[in-house]
Formats: structure tokens, C-alpha cells, sequence
């Protein structure tokens, strides 16, 4: 298997959105209320992702 990783771009934002709130909601739904995990999710929409790009380093793999 070949994989790839690479800087992320503000075209992957969307998908990494996806894949960070599928596991916030996931692995954290046992420990935390409904309403503290619609909060942080505002954290990760795909807008503020890329506004995380500009601040961070950020690398995917495919």
C-alpha cells in the first residue's frame, strides 16, 4: 500500500471536517451531553477548518 501525505489545502477542508466531526461524535458522544458536542462542532465546520489552516500546519494522507 502506497500512501501519500502531503500539506493540506483549503480544497480538504471539507473532508477533514467530516472525518474530525464523525470521530467527535463517535468517540466522545459516551462522555459528553448532546449540547457540549453541538458546541465543539462549530469548532470544526468546514469554514473554520480552513481558518485552523492558516494557523497551524496542517497534513493529510490518501
Amino acid at each position: 500500500m502506497d500512501i501519500k501525505v502531503r500539506p493540506a489545502r483549503r480544497a480538504d477542508a471539507d473532508a477533514i471536517s467530516r472525518v474530525v466531526l464523525a470521530a467527535l461524535r463517535t468517540s466522545n458522544a459516551r462522555d459528553y451531553p448532546v449540547s457540549v458536542i453541538e458546541r465543539v462542532q462549530l469548532s470544526f465546520s468546514p469554514s473554520a477548518i480552513e481558518r485552523l489552516m492558516q494557523q497551524r500546519r496542517m497534513f493529510v494522507a490518501g
